[in-house]
């Protein structure tokens, strides 16, 4: 019977963190779905009531994984001291309170401001999130843990796409926005409710090794530089495909969100099944840097300037990325796995590269299109992802500890 109770709420604490990740993941996506709709509608856009073009959807976006970036360490260490729960109820917060501000926000300066603060919240909810979604769920199954996670930003991008461009262009996009911090603040009830308390006494003691092992060592340093690179790649697809179908082709919101959502979708299958492979059988190295290649392939294709390219292009980056970052950040919790205290400053250091990616790529892509258009734009872009990763074949097996400053323990899944 005491089984069955901690079963139970063990699955409605991963089932809150879900939703939390979902409703987050909205907000990080709709904004391109908002930013601009199609020649025929009438509702307010961010574009039209602030005269903005490719340019600042770019300066958006860079701003909330500008902040989502630079701030995921800072909540790994804040976790460790002041357990994962309160993080995320603090990040879910915070986000809410950034995307009701962009709602509000009467001068695009300000908008910006409240799209880093979207991001800040975001970059602390995160890594505690996968932490906990992990711990919760079973032992044995980390690889599907962490899938999960990745499915629950993959539903939350369909619905951030296709939902927000339906009802933005139907309400207008301050109240759209209202909607999604709304349901920030339902989440951080259900998390407040459901997740259990966290463990009493943690104290956070950072030295030299630990700094070593999380930060510094060179298997780290090499999944953080593919995590950057490919983080920059695929963030193209999710932050301009909206935008370039609607600009360069005249599609309509909804039609333009749904072919973007592809990508989206295809990750809630592609997710579980490499991480169940991941669970079996390992092989990182195979894993990531195929999936990185496809995602390259897939962007570069998109400079083929046409709708059906399109499809393949979101098609082939989503059949990749949820098992890129699946893996990635599989390993990236396990190498804490012995001190949980330190999981999700792990996970966090490590996200944080791709994060960044994402607010660097917008820059150079929206710039290259002005300039040169969108076909060198794409294939720039879709190269980063490959060229970032070929180094992790250079791993040797085992090369990602278990622990920090912990040498006798390794993981030989690579």
């Amino acid at each position: 019977m005491a089984m069955n109770s901690t079963r139970a709420v063990n699955l409605a604490a991963v089932l809150s963190l879900l939703f939390g990740n979902y409703v987050m993941t909205i907000n990080q996506v709709n904004v391109s779905s908002i930013f601009t709709f199609g020649p025929l509608s009438h509702a307010a856009s961010i574009s039209k009531d602030f005269d903005l073009s490719v340019y600042g959807l770019g300066i958006l976006t860079s701003a909330f994984f500008l902040a989502y970036g630079a701030f995921e360490v800072p909540g790994g260490i804040l976790a460790a001291r002041m357990g994962p729960k309160k993080i995320v109820v603090m990040g879910t917060i915070a986000n809410a309170f950034g995307v009701i501000g962009s709602a509000l926000a009467p001068q695009f300066d300000a908008l910006v401001l409240f799209r880093f603060v979207a991001g800040f919240g975001f970059a602390f909810a995160f890594p505690s999130m996968l932490v906990l979604i992990v711990r919760y769920y079973k032992a044995g199954s980390e690889g599907f843990g962490v899938a999960l996670t990745s499915m629950a930003f993959a539903v939350g991008s369909v619905t951030g796409y296709f939902g927000w461009a339906v009802l933005g262009d139907t309400v207008g996009w301050r109240p759209a926005l209202v909607v999604a911090g709304v349901l920030d603040i339902v989440g951080v009830l259900a998390m407040l409710a459901l997740i259990p308390p966290d463990r009493e006494g943690a104290a956070f003691k950072l030295d030299r090794a630990h700094l070593r092992s999380i930060i510094v060592s060179r298997p780290l340093a090499i999944l953080s530089i593919a995590f950057l690179g490919v983080g920059s790649t695929y963030g193209l697809v999710v932050n301009f495909m909206i935008y370039y179908l609607e600009g360069n082709f005249g599609l309509q919101p909804g039609l333009a969100g749904s072919i973007a959502s592809i990508a989206t979708i295809l990750t809630i299958f592609s997710a579980p099944v490499i991480g169940r492979v991941y669970d079996r059988v390992g092989r990182v190295k195979l894993l990531m840097v195929a999936s990185a290649a496809v995602i390259s392939l897939g962007v570069g294709i998109a400079a083929v300037d046409s709708i059906y390219a399109a499809l393949v292009s979101v098609a082939l980056c989503g059949l990749s990325a949820g098992g890129f970052f699946t893996v990635g950040l599989a390993v990236a919790r396990e190498v804490s796995a012995s001190i949980p205290e330190y999981e999700s400053l792990s996970v966090g250091w490590v996200d944080c590269f791709s994060l960044l990616g994402n607010s660097i790529s917008p820059l150079y892509f929206s710039a290259l299109v002005l300039v040169t258009g969108y076909p060198d734009a794409w294939l720039v872009g879709g190269s980063v992802a490959i060229v970032s990763t070929v180094p992790v074949l250079f791993l040797k097996s085992g090369a990602f500890q278990r622990g920090p400053g912990t040498m006798d323990a390794v993981l030989d899944k690579t």
